[in-house]
């Protein structure tokens, strides 16, 4: 889950943006406190530097999320970066206002439906172009539901260029329109076969979300 943080570093007699730079750089020492299995991700951005050349800005504004594995580590982080940014503000004698919001949760699919996708997309597609992913840095609203619900986020490939960026565009249609709609609908069917024993069996192990 992304926590997005919008921050406002405003001061008189000092630098605003020095006051923001000193927090950027507490919160990369920060970083060496992130645990790896947590995958931990803080990215921030100056919204807002000034609004006049050669004129000293009274207001500095940055906004930043923090992207984390659970619940509890993404926690854990934004009390650090939000120690990290007022320590710059103190340094300086600047004021900081902090404004916390709530992103994404993380995604947890769940492990008995993606087996069974697995299976599926390995008859269409051949095994060895089909892998089970570890928790993945990016954010996603279905990670919402995968909090309240058992829930699938599959990939596919079949694009080319820059992931999100000006030059992505589709390569394959068929694979990523075509075939994976196969996937997704065999494997619904699967689930629902024989009396829903699979989907029974999900119910049965006491499907948790893992944050």
């Amino acid at each position: 889950m992304p926590v997005l943080a919008e921050v406002r570093e405003n001061l008189r007699l000092a630098l605003p943006i020095v006051a923001t730079q000193i927090g950027l750089m507490a919160i990369n020492a920060v970083r060496e406190t992130f645990r790896d299995e947590d995958t931990i991700r803080v990215h921030p951005i100056i919204t807002h530097g000034g609004s006049q050349v050669n004129v000293i800005p009274a207001d500095v504004r940055l906004e930043t999320f923090v992207r984390g594995k659970t619940l509890e580590a993404i926690a854990d982080a934004d009390r650090k970066v939000d120690r990290a940014l007022r320590a710059g503000a103190l340094a300086l004698g600047a004021t900081v206002e902090i404004e916390t919001l709530p992103g994404y949760m993380p995604l947890a699919c769940d492990p008995i439906t993606t087996a069974r996708f697995k299976e599926v997309a390995a008859g269409l597609v051949g095994a060895e172009h089909v892998k089970v992913q570890a928790h993945r840095t990016s954010s996603t609203d279905m990670g919402d539901l995968s909090q309240v619900m058992p829930a699938l986020h599959p990939y596919v490939g079949g694009s080319r260029g820059t992931s999100h960026g000006a030059d992505d565009e589709i390569a394959d249609p068929v694979l990523v329109s075509v075939t994976l709609a196969k996937a997704l609908a065999a494997t619904a069917v699967d689930m629902l076969a024989e009396g829903a024993t699979a989907a029974r069996d999900r119910r049965t192990r006491r499907w948790r979300p893992r944050c």
